[in-house]
């Protein structure tokens, strides 16, 4: 029996028990009697207790008399009596309705309202009960509907608003669609997990975690594996789901994993990581999270091959760095002759001066001498303090002890560098320096000298073979937010556009003129980087500029 002949059947028995045992079928019964006898007319007082109950039922009850025509067929109803929750179900006063056909109450009857019209009708001919459930689309309504007929001829319909049980009913069958719904979309997506995890190339472990009296974790309990940790780990899934961890399986030591996986479990917070298992000499990329309480579920992906090819390749960009290094060394060997020969010469004539005085046999003053040899000294440091400046830019990489650098002192010191080419030339220098402090930062000094003494190198080597009656350089530092900036232009000739772009790549030189235009701009760049900094060259107006941006370091 399907839902609506069950609801039809309780419906049905509801009617039947409220015509045979209740007042109301006492109160249907007087009216149709009486009316039926044409014993009171429809507006005739009934006893007051039955019709206190009629018109007080909660549920509507109207009764109909049978119209029918000159030849015996029956064609309408008429309203003989109706209560108030009848009339309210509607939405008509009981005035409107007594003593109205059917038809003229509802002038626009559909097909459904017509089919109800003949049930009722055939109640009343035939003395057969009917119980059915009625959509009225007027009122927008349900109604569960039994009638009867207390004589032939007229029928009595007692009506039960269940609108609201109806769209409880259908809230419900829309629930149980969906869940139905979601039952075949959560077995199609476990189907595809499944298969997900069986085909994964990456170990798959879920593990429940468990943890001492103060709730932190001690040990993991393998709750699912997939077929690849048993492939790469050797341990079979029968022989390890319910069991604790092994001292090792994909290699990661056991504290570590228990520490890395219940941290997770323990904040919530999924992780991504790369961990190194010295047992197998491995890499695994490791992802984690925790679905539900106590629970954390991980992928392991070997990028053993990965870092491998990382690590080569860093070797090979030191190498390149390194011996790029050195070439620029080797082209700035000629520039640092200049910076070496002018004390050397001042050496020689001191030295030559005090000779020639002696060979003569004259007498110099000890003061002289002293004033001499001090001399001598400082010209020597000079050149010692530029031999040592080649020596550490060859042996020694990034420092693994970075400290505090002035840039304002360390331009200094790199200009000092190269102060006699810039004589040689007749090239013209400023330094200027727009932040109220001098701006700080962290990182390697020498390596920031290399990065200006490199720069300026290019500018003096672009002012070659230049007919040009200004040469000038200017090296400005600022602040801008949390930055420090050094700008070193030149008035130059320009970068052709069709190289500007490529001066920062390893090797990159331009000839003219016998130089090397833009040799060690890469070592400039991958210095820059270390720094955390960014470099970037603009040549406009006759303007040729390096920008070079390093975070401050301190207030």
């Amino acid at each position: 029996m399907d839902k609506q002949s069950r609801n039809v059947k309780t419906a049905e028995q509801k009617v039947r028990t409220r015509i045979e045992n209740t007042k109301e079928t006492q109160t249907a019964d007087y009216f149709s009697e009486d009316i039926s006898a044409g014993k009171i007319p429809e507006d005739a007082e009934c006893p007051t207790g039955y019709q206190d109950l009629f018109d007080n039922m909660p549920n509507g009850c109207a009764y109909y008399r049978i119209l029918f025509d000159a030849a015996g067929n029956s064609v309408d109803l008429t309203y003989t009596k109706v209560n108030s929750a009848y009339a309210a179900n509607i939405g008509r006063p009981r005035s409107e309705l007594i003593g109205k056909r059917v038809s003229e109450v509802f002038p626009h009857l559909t097909e459904t309202s017509r089919q109800w019209l003949q049930t009722y009708i055939k109640v009343a001919l035939s003395g057969e009960p009917a119980a059915f459930i009625q959509y009225s689309d007027q009122q927008d309504k349900w109604y569960s509907i039994a009638a009867y007929s207390p004589q032939r001829g007229h029928v009595v319909e007692i009506s039960e608003d269940i609108t609201e049980r109806k769209q409880t009913e259908a809230n419900a069958e829309q629930y149980i669609a969906e869940l139905a719904e979601k039952n075949r979309e959560l077995t199609t997506s476990q189907s595809r997990y499944r298969g997900l995890l069986d085909h994964m190339q990456n170990i798959f472990e879920y593990h429940r975690v468990i943890a001492d009296d103060h709730g932190q974790p001690v040990d993991l309990e393998f709750a699912e594996v997939n077929p690849a940790f048993e492939m790469r780990t050797g341990l079979k899934v029968a022989d390890v789901v319910g069991k604790r961890l092994p001292v090792v399986n994909h290699g990661i030591d056991k504290a570590t994993w228990i520490k890395i996986l219940g941290d997770v479990e323990l904040t919530g917070q999924p992780i991504m990581l790369e961990q190194y298992s010295k047992n197998t000499d491995s890499w695994y990329r490791v992802s984690a999270y925790s679905p539900e309480k106590g629970h954390v579920a991980s992928i392991l992906e070997d990028i053993t091959e990965q870092k491998k090819a990382e690590i080569q390749k860093s070797a090979n960009q030191k190498q390149v760095a390194l011996i790029e290094r050195v070439a620029w060394l080797g082209a700035l060997a000629s520039g640092v002759a200049h910076e070496i020969n002018q004390p050397l010469q001042a050496l020689k004539i001191m030295a030559d001066g005090m000779i020639y005085w002696h060979e003569k046999g004259k007498e110099t003053s000890i003061e002289k001498v002293i004033e001499n040899c001090q001399g001598i000294s400082v010209q020597a440091g000079y050149i010692t303090a530029i031999l040592e400046w080649m020596q550490d830019s060859v042996n020694r990489a990034w420092s693994h002890t970075p400290k505090e650098v002035d840039l304002n002192k360390m331009v200094k010191q790199a200009v000092s560098m190269v102060q006699e080419r810039l004589r040689v030339h007749s090239i013209q220098l400023r330094e200027n320096n727009t932040c109220t402090v001098s701006p700080i930062v962290w990182g390697d000094v020498r390596r920031l000298e290399e990065i200006v003494i490199i720069i300026l190198v290019n500018a003096i080597e672009s002012f070659e073979g230049v007919d040009q009656a200004t040469k000038e350089i200017v090296i400005t530092t600022s602040c801008t937010g949390e930055k420090a900036v050094i700008e070193i232009s030149n008035n130059g000739p320009p970068i052709p556009e069709e190289i500007i772009g490529k001066i920062f790549e390893p090797f990159f030189s331009s000839a003219k003129s016998g130089a090397k235009l833009g040799m060690g701009l890469s070592i400039v760049k991958s210095i820059v980087n270390i720094h955390n900094g960014t470099i970037q060259v603009a040549s406009l107006n006759q303007q040729v500029m390096f920008q070079i941006e390093i975070p401050r370091y301190g207030p």
